[in-house]
């Protein structure tokens, strides 16, 4: 019963998070689909043009847009996190100025994916028809391509909201894929429903006109940022705290390695922290009585407390010098 009503806890809050941000998504998706169309339009008339127009060519358009959808995780991480004030344009042109070279890179790396997916399934599929023994290879390749999915929900949120190395942010969403699968499947059935929220107008669309118009809005007024916003807001949360714990604990493992070499370092911290625990204390130095002063949760005799803070003085003296 707990868990249900967390789940519908969880569910409310993400509906009034994303319909909030609701006329936001629209801008950035309006800003977004300039790019994509234009490098849509390009690659489509480029494939035209050498009488080669299949995904190979059509899909090198996700090189150049990527450094795009930079700024389109910028603006929704930022949604996610519930930031007060996000204005829309400035966070998307700042998503692409810090962060646009390594989503190119990006880009490259999800094209490469998608190639690998497509044509390994096409090839073992049709292999499978008269073998089935291939069907089992064909799994085996469905399952990559899912998990390289899984690695590019976390990529790009981890780009902006990070800074570290490619090869650590590569590594951190490859470790995220097993790591948090449960988030994951969370953020594909989150896209999937999305999926199937356009397709059912599709479906029932009477005349190809009426389908390439509706593609055509749910590409420029919903999917990109609704995608996005859905995904970070699986993942976000969980990313940070798992990262930051990291981070934390590398810290204090590169601490302890300078202890060891360097013991009188160790001495000096604790002395300094002896000396911050009495940061907050003030004493009125005019009053000769000994009352009472309230310091660390308990009440401290004022002659007490002046002879700690005195020590800690010089505690943190001695081992300075």
């Amino acid at each position: 019963m707990a868990d249900t009503e967390k789940t519908k806890l969880g569910i409310t809050k993400f509906f009034t998070a994303y319909f909030q941000n609701f006329v936001k998504l629209i801008y950035v998706d309006v800003i977004f689909a300039v790019p994509l169309i234009l490098f849509f339009t390009l690659f489509y008339f480029l494939g035209q043009a050498i009488n080669f127009n299949n995904i190979i060519i059509l899909c090198l358009m996700v090189i150049p847009v990527m450094p795009f959808y930079a700024g389109v995780t910028l603006v929704t991480r930022n949604m996610v996190r519930e930031d007060d004030y996000i204005p829309v344009f400035a966070t998307f042109l700042k998503g692409i100025k810090e962060n646009g070279l390594r989503f190119l890179l990006h880009g490259v790396v999800l094209y490469c994916a998608i190639l690998f997916s497509y044509f390994s399934i096409s090839l073992y599929g049709n292999i499978a028809r008269q073998n089935t023994m291939f069907y089992a290879v064909m799994i085996i390749c469905i399952i990559i391509s899912i998990l390289f999915l899984f690695m590019f929900f976390n990529l790009p949120l981890m780009t902006v909201t990070f800074d570290i190395s490619i090869k650590d942010t590569y590594k951190n969403c490859a470790l995220m894929t097993f790591g948090q699968m449960k988030n994951n499947f969370l953020a594909l059935i989150g896209v999937f429903l999305l999926g199937v929220f356009c397709l059912s107008f599709l479906v029932f669309s009477s005349t190809d006109l009426w389908v390439i118009i509706l593609t055509f809005l749910f590409v420029v007024f919903l999917i990109p940022g609704s995608m996005s916003f859905i995904i970070n807001y699986a993942e976000y949360k969980d990313m940070m705290n798992l990262l930051v714990s990291k981070e934390q604990k590398k810290q204090e493992i590169e601490r302890e390695m300078l202890y060891k070499k360097n013991p009188n370092l160790k001495k000096q911290d604790e002395a300094r922290k002896f000396r911050d625990d009495f940061s907050d204390v003030v004493i009125d130095e005019t009053k000769d009585g000994d009352e009472y002063i309230f310091h660390n949760g308990k009440m401290v005799k004022r002659s007490v407390l002046i002879k700690q803070m005195k020590a800690a003085g010089e505690i943190i003296d001695e081992k300075e010098e």
